[in-house]
Parts: C-alpha cells; sequence; structure tokens
C-alpha cells in the first residue's frame, strides 16, 4: 500500500500569556488510495516528539489502514522547529501544560477545517481518532472529552491513570515547596526544569483534564494498552484507567516495557515485536468500533 507524507509543516498560534506566537511542527500521513476513514491524531509522550524513535513507523502504519494520520510536536515539549529533535527550550518545557497540549490540538482541528493542508486528500466522513503513548494518552483522552462530539474511539498506550499521579505525595510536596522540579532525560542526560505552575493549571482545569473525573460520562469506545513490565508507568495504572471508563478494553501485552520495545533513533523499516502488538490490537479495535472495513 502506497503512503505519502507533508512533514515538517510549520504551524503557529496565539501564545496563552498574550502576546508573542508559538510555533510547532506536525507531520500528515496518508495511503494514495481511497477510502480515508477520518483523521487519526497520534500523540507523543513526556520528554519525547513527533520524530522519536519508531513513532514515523507507527505513523505510516496507520495511514496504510486507510486514517489520515497527524502526528504534532508539542509547542512546550522543549524543542523547537528549528531544532525539532534537541531540547532546546527549557523554558517552554518548564511550562509544559495539558492546557497548552490541548491549545496545539485545537489549532490543528482549526488546520484541517482550513482545508489547506494536501489539497486532494479528504476522509469518508468527518471524525477524529486519538491516540497517545504515556502522557499523550492523557492527551487523546482530553481531547476525546473536549471533541466528544466528533471522535469516534481513543486509545491510550502505556499511559498514567492520572496526570502527574508517577509523582509520589513527597515529591508532590517538595515540588510545591520549591517551585520546580528537575526532570532527567535518561537518553541524553539533561537535566529539565518543570515549574509547579504547570501542576497548578491542572488543578485549575482539573475537570477536563483528569479522566477519573470525566471518565464516566465519555461514552466514546476506549481502548488500553500497556506494557506487563513497564518501568516508567506501572501497569496497575492500565487497571485503575479502565476503573474510571467502565466499557473499556484492556489490553496487556505481556514482556512489554513502557516503549513497547521501541528507542530512539529508530532507522529500521519495521516495528519491534512488543509495539506491533500494540499497532494490531489498535487496529483491530478501530476495525470493531468505527465500521472500518479492511484494516
Amino acid at each position: 500500500m502506497k503512503v505519502l507524507a507533508e512533514r515538517d509543516i510549520l504551524l503557529e498560534r496565539s501564545g496563552s500569556e498574550g502576546g508573542g506566537r508559538v510555533a510547532f511542527l506536525v507531520d500528515v500521513w496518508w495511503r494514495v488510495s481511497s477510502p480515508h476513514w477520518g483523521y487519526l491524531f497520534f500523540f507523543h509522550g513526556f520528554k519525547a516528539f513527533k520524530d522519536w524513535g519508531p513513532w514515523w513507523v507507527v505513523a505510516r502504519r496507520f495511514a496504510e489502514s486507510g486514517w489520515i494520520t497527524i502526528v504534532p510536536s508539542f509547542s512546550y515539549n522543549g524543542t523547537l522547529p528549528r531544532a525539532p529533535r534537541a531540547f532546546v527550550a527549557p523554558d517552554r518545557f518548564r511550562r509544559w501544560t495539558f492546557s497548552e497540549d490541548l491549545r496545539d490540538v485545537a489549532r490543528l482541528i482549526g488546520w484541517l477545517e482550513e482545508k489547506t493542508f494536501v489539497v486532494d486528500v479528504r476522509p469518508e466522513r468527518d471524525r477524529f481518532v486519538f491516540v497517545g503513548h504515556s502522557r499523550g494518552g492523557l492527551v487523546a483522552l482530553q481531547s476525546a472529552w473536549k471533541w466528544r462530539d466528533r471522535v469516534c474511539a481513543v486509545v491510550t498506550w502505556g499511559s498514567p491513570h492520572q496526570p502527574f499521579s508517577t509523582f509520589s505525595e513527597e515529591e508532590l510536596k517538595r515540588w510545591a515547596s520549591e517551585g520546580t522540579v528537575w526532570i532527567e532525560n535518561r537518553r541524553t542526560g539533561e537535566r529539565l526544569p518543570y515549574d509547579w505552575v504547570v501542576y497548578e493549571d491542572f488543578l485549575k482545569h482539573r475537570a477536563e483534564q483528569d479522566p477519573a473525573l470525566f471518565g464516566k460520562t465519555l461514552s466514546v469506545p476506549v481502548l488500553i494498552v500497556h506494557g506487563s513490565e513497564d518501568e516508567t508507568v506501572p501497569v496497575a495504572h492500565a487497571r485503575w484507567l479502565k476503573g474510571y471508563f467502565p466499557r473499556a478494553e484492556l489490553r496487556i501485552v505481556e514482556g512489554a516495557g513502557h516503549t513497547f520495545g521501541g528507542g530512539h533513533p529508530w532507522e529500521e523499516e519495521t516495528l519491534p515485536a512488543h509495539l506491533e502488538q500494540v499497532v494490531d490490537h489498535t487496529l483491530a479495535f478501530l476495525s470493531e468500533h468505527t465500521g472500518v472495513q479492511g484494516n
């Protein structure tokens, strides 16, 4: 199945603090042949970006299955369009809130409605699927809640059950007291600042950002995928998350870690075995719950 991509598209939106513009990059993947089932958004996690590891192979797989696949780098993830794979903007990272991510998603949806990217590629139906890894899975759930009149399915991969739920109570107290916590990127050795205002923003918007509060009223089909050996977000989070969505499906990938065998950089054209299972679970779920044929 031939797939095309338009990559590193520059989008801008208004800054949240008045004055200035915020820029970020997005990729679009699609198959040449029709039909196209809708728009699938894939969201990266914490300390990551759209070009991390095998996410490009994942995007291609989704596109091969007929979904017009939208993969952004979040504007406050610490990268910049001029350096999309390096954390060169710690002043952005330190204020990386879920509210900023949702503003990015709103800009993406507005951009799709403007019909300014690939002129000849439009879906059969104007509907959304949100898929996210780790923190990105929380953004997927929050986006499903915010755009619940247009979403047809949502999928999380290795996601915490609530924002900041991987912080211990003692760590939260220290963060509040000191005002900044330093996040280590184990891959690069960098230490990135993360300010308490991020948590305060979550508390301010908790009703629409905490799955524990909105989950039971979200009627969209939900799939929760988690590795049994996740070293970053223990598998118990998946079971807790399912408790917020009574009709959700849970798939545990035995032996899989947090990135399901993926790493950065990723040069191979194929996916690691565990991540292949994750994609297969996701496509089967979408086929069952969205009426898609031929995944």
